[in-house]
C-alpha cells in the first residue's frame, strides 16, 4: 500500500517601493517688454491750400 505525503510550495514575490518626496523651491522670472512705434508725418498740413 503506497503512502503519499503531499507537499505544497508557495513562492511569494514581494516588492517594496520607497518614495522620497521633496519640494524644491522654484523662482519664476518674468521679463516683460513693450514696443511702441510712432511715425511723424513728412509735412504738416497747411491751414489752406494757397498758404
Amino acid at each position: 500500500m503506497p503512502v503519499v505525503y503531499p507537499s505544497h510550495t508557495t513562492n511569494v514575490y514581494q516588492k517594496n517601493y520607497k518614495y522620497m518626496h521633496s519640494f524644491p523651491p522654484t523662482e519664476p522670472v518674468v521679463c516683460q517688454e513693450t514696443h511702441q512705434h510712432f511715425f511723424a508725418p513728412s509735412c504738416y498740413p497747411r491751414p489752406c491750400p494757397w498758404c
